[in-house]
């Protein structure tokens, strides 16, 4: 196995450590066999969050931040698996954020600590099933071994703000681990546990201490680390050559540390040979740490300091690096700004120097020197900051203002829109400048800008201060170009600086328009159900409420009106609930619709020959809803009303295509009317899946890619195990859309029931989806929401399933699968296996479970659209109904097989559902009642 090291002669190497005493070090690490394809890196002074958007628009991912030598250093990668990504910051620890993180089914991959702010990237697609983090003051060493036991490994480690920051995960395919302290870079313990099969997943640096983490499990197959004063570009792009990518970057330098320090040697003047015209050398300080450089720039235009600024001892030629600036920025490409006086911070010189050179290489600003003579000495000072003198400020002198900066926080302006117009000033001169206004105007009428905007008193000499507005677009903003002026005004000097303007696009609100697209009402429960309103009897007012027009409709809020005597409003159907609350959706897409149900019970004291609703929908603007009122007649068959509307979306949202959905039947005979069943059977479990939508978890996907239906499958699934069943409502839990680590979770939820009920227990398993075959091993795959074709080794093996399941000794577990993994789909198959379908291999069955699979070999599992199910799940509900679950598992399995045969024939498709037991069952399985 290979590895790589860097061997450096002994008299540098000592000279590094002894120089840098572990103040400044940046560790890389590369690997090969993460399965990376692309890598990219770049560094900035800010944060680098446009650099991440860029990156992530050409596919790349986060998989390493860190923040070290008064800049950022961020590398994204493709081939990370991560379906999608994004990131938090803040002062804090952003708790509250990674928890809706975790909900929304992203993991923790990466977090870092620097200028003051902590970053936490998550993302999507990770193998991680379960995660836990912590924050201590001290190394979280007892907090590691707990978590360790628990079946947890280190994912990630950082150290910032005086805080350790750990993150643990399960589901990451590790074996075992290895972790240690060290207060120089570990570099023996990274040698000896590679000769033991362990690779570097973490090392990072805090509070004086290295953290080294080595684990077996991981992707790669080999490694090599370098440690190096700079940023290691030249490193990373030889082993980049090599096929190494980046998996880990961290630094030991840490600015907070940065002080003069208990001064050695202090220099009255050093003499400047050649010096630059435009630059004062102040002073020359040697510090038990640090060599620090004081200097002034007498010049008017911008500038920066070059990050490869070293000096040189004229004699011996030893070089001591940059490590640090205060009041001048690191260069970047057409970065730079006004500065004044400055401090550079380098590596500590030997004492014996007397006489060195400040040489900025590469430099093309007005920062180059030549040899500065170290002469002298005076006396070192006990507190150099006490005997500075101070003096009060100079009365009646003026400001010199500078308009430093000018941001804003987006590129289009929408109507509705609020966004931050963000001016920084600058005072070089010598008095401050008080009561400061910032003036705006706007050839639009439809931009505000709200009252008086007033800068904090600005300091003299040097002072900056920063003032957010918040331009505000109202409704009837035109599509247009928006021009807004900036005028400084300091009244006390009469100082006005004009002649900045912003040139910013405007785009005009986009309306929505509700409208009634379809409604019906339908039976619910009635002693006698003939499929029409009579009295006594539960009754659903189910209608789709669609948006037509070119905008999305916010905060739409449904309401439904009946005054009339003897209907008694029951609640608003929520999943399998009935809530008293008026339907709210925060958004419905142009074209979009939503689907309402309100449920009621008509009593005897009804008399009136119809039902009469007033059905209303509005939105966040309240001029594009709607209030329509519908009569329904008694004693009258019941029929649905409306059709669905296709919408041509507008070019700027959508270029070249036409939104389309199907609104589905409302009266579907499988769905009304259950029976419900006065057994309650304590001792069943259910977990049911439905996962329909992939297209909106994942990039790339089209809405042809998701799962009709398949979230009503498992709704209406639910309701036959509580009503026909009589499974204990609390025993069944319903999951849709589920994420990879959320099946993990269901599948654990039912495993450690089927140990507490013990041998009594009877498991049911039911899962609408997608299915695909590995395409190398033929295993068969359930695909969460998060997983598709390409990085399909995240997703549930249907074997591990089966495993899983009976783990413990229970009664009877009962299987149900309403997808096919053979690479077909209800409609489009998550990635097209090589053009082919393929046989996926058969799991084996353990001895105590049936499963019902809805398709064979490389049969498609088709959806039955006129029931809004797939044709398995409509077919297997259809015949509890009529049977109310008194049904031997052989009379239901022939009933589901020859229907859906036949209906999808009929239809042109081929799928014949099969059952498939454990061989040693034999035939006995066949006379197992479902109830």
């Amino acid at each position: 196995m290979k590895r790589v090291l860097i061997i450096c002669t002994i008299l540098v190497c000592a000279l590094s450590i002894e120089v840098s005493a572990q103040k400044r070090l940046w560790a890389l690490v590369m690997s090969k066999g993460v399965g990376y394809t692309q890598q990219a890196w770049r560094t900035r002074t800010h944060f680098p969050e446009q650099e991440i958007k860029d990156l992530w628009a050409e596919g790349y991912q986060i998989t390493a931040l860190t923040y070290a030598e008064m800049r950022w250093a961020l590398v994204a990668s493709k081939g990370t698996g991560y379906t999608n990504q994004r990131w938090f910051t803040g002062e804090t620890f952003p708790a509250d954020d990674i928890k809706k993180g975790w909900d929304e089914g992203y993991s923790i991959t990466h977090a870092t600590f620097g200028n003051k702010r902590w970053v936490v990237v998550m993302s999507k697609g990770s193998s991680m099933a379960l995660q836990a983090w912590r924050t201590r003051t001290y190394f979280p060493e007892t907090e590691i071994k707990e978590l360790q036991n628990d079946g947890y490994y280190i994912t990630n480690l950082t150290y910032g703000n005086g805080i350790w920051a750990l993150v643990m995960s399960t589901g990451v395919g590790y074996t075992h681990q290895y972790w240690t302290t060290k207060s120089t870079f570990p570099d023996t313990e990274i040698k000896d546990y590679w000769d033991k099969g362990y690779y570097v997943t973490s090392i990072e640096y805090g509070n004086g201490t290295w953290a080294l983490v080595m684990t077996k499990g991981s992707k790669h197959t080999n490694q090599a680390w370098r440690t190096r004063y700079n940023y290691p570009d030249k490193e990373i792009k030889e082993l980049w050559d090599d096929g190494s990518y980046i998996t880990y970057l961290s630094s030991s330098f840490d600015y907070q540390t940065l002080s003069p320090g208990t001064t050695e040697r202090k220099v009255d003047y050093p003499v400047v040979r050649t010096p630059h015209s435009l630059n004062k050398v102040n002073s020359v300080t040697v510090t038990a740490d640090y060599t620090v450089v004081s200097l002034s720039y007498t010049g008017t235009g911008n500038s920066c300091i070059n990050t490869k600024t070293y000096l040189e001892d004229t004699k011996t030629k030893t070089k001591y690096n940059l490590l640090w600036a205060t009041g001048i920025p690191f260069c970047e490409t057409s970065f730079t700004k006004s500065s004044k006086d400055y401090t550079l911070y380098f590596q500590r010189i030997d004492s014996a120097t007397s006489e060195f050179d400040l040489v900025e290489p590469e430099g093309e600003n007005p920062f180059t020197f030549y040899g500065i003579a170290m002469t002298g000495g005076s006396a070192p000072s006990v507190n150099p900051v006490a005997q500075v003198a101070t003096k009060a400020e100079p009365v009646g002198l003026p400001p010199i203002l500078s308009i430093e900066d000018i941001t804003f926080s987006e590129n289009t302006i929408d109507a509705e829109e609020t966004a931050q117009l963000k001016v920084t000033l600058k005072n070089i001169g010598p008095g401050d400048a008080k009561n400061v206004q910032l003036n705006l105007e706007s050839n639009l009428s439809q931009l505000s800008f709200g009252s008086k905007n007033v800068f904090p008193t600005i300091a003299a000499n040097g002072g900056m201060q920063t003032v957010t507005v918040n331009v505000k677009a109202s409704l009837d903003l035109p599509s247009s170009m928006a021009l807004i002026r900036l005028e400084v005004v300091e009244p006390n000097f009469k100082v006005k600086i004009q002649g900045k303007q912003l040139s910013v696009p405007t785009r005009e609100f986009r309306k929505p328009e509700l409208l009634l697209a379809k409604y019906a009402v339908i039976e619910n429960q009635s002693a006698s159900p003939n499929n029409q309103i009579d009295l006594n009897e539960m009754v659903d007012l189910q209608f789709a409420v669609q948006n037509v027009g070119q905008g999305n409709a916010e905060n739409v809020s449904v309401l439904v009106e009946n005054n009339q005597k003897g209907v008694m409003f029951l609640g608003v159907v929520k999943g399998q609930q009935l809530v008293r609350e008026h339907p709210v959706y925060s958004s419905i897409a142009s074209g979009g619709y939503e689907t309402v149900t309100y449920r009621y019970f008509v009593n005897s004291e009804f008399s009136d020959p119809e039902l009469k609703f007033s059905i209303k929908a509005n939105e966040r603007v309240g001029r594009f809803g709607f209030a329509t009122p519908k009569t329904f007649a008694i004693n009258t068959k019941l029929e649905e009303t409306g059709f669905i509307r296709n919408i041509a979306v507008a070019e700027q949202v959508n270029p070249g295509k036409v939104v389309i959905e199907d609104i589905p039947d409302f009266v579907v005979d499988v769905d009304t009317d259950i029976p419900a069943t006065s057994v309650t059977r304590s001792n069943v479990y259910a977990l049911i899946i439905g996962n329909e939508d992939y297209s909106s978890r994942q990039m790339g996907l089209s809405k042809e890619q998701n799962v009709d239906f398949a979230i009503n499958d498992a709704n209406m699934f639910a309701l036959y195990c509580e009503k026909v069943l009589g499974v204990p409502k609390r025993q069944i839990k319903v999951m849709l859309n589920a994420t990879a680590a959320e099946i993990s979770q269901g599948i654990a939820w039912l495993n450690n029931l089927a140990s507490i009920e013990g041998s009594s227990a009877e498991l049911i398993f039911y899962y609408s989806g997608h299915g695909l075959p590995h395409e190398q091993t033929q295993e068969a795959y359930i695909v969460p929401v998060d997983v598709n074709g390409m990085n399909l080794e995240y997703g549930i093996k249907l074997n591990d399933v089966y495993k899983r399941l009976s783990e413990h000794p229970v009664k009877r577990i009962s299987v149900f699968l309403d997808a096919c993994f053979s690479g077909g789909a209800r409609t489009q198959s998550l990635v097209a296996v090589k053009g082919v379908k393929v046989k996926p291999k058969e799991s084996p069955i353990p001895a105590n479970m049936v499963v019902f699979a809805s398709s064979t070999g490389t049969e498609s599992s088709a959806v039955y659209r006129p029931k809004r199910h797939g044709y398995f799940t409509y077919f297997l509900l259809k015949k509890l109904k009529e049977s109310q679950g008194s049904v031997t598992l052989d009379e239901l399995s022939s009933y589901v097989s020859k229907n859906v045969s036949k209906e999808a024939g009929l239809d042109g498709k081929v799928q014949n559902p099969q059952v498939s037991v454990n061989p040693s069952l034999g035939d006995t399985w066949k006379s197992w009642k479902v109830k």
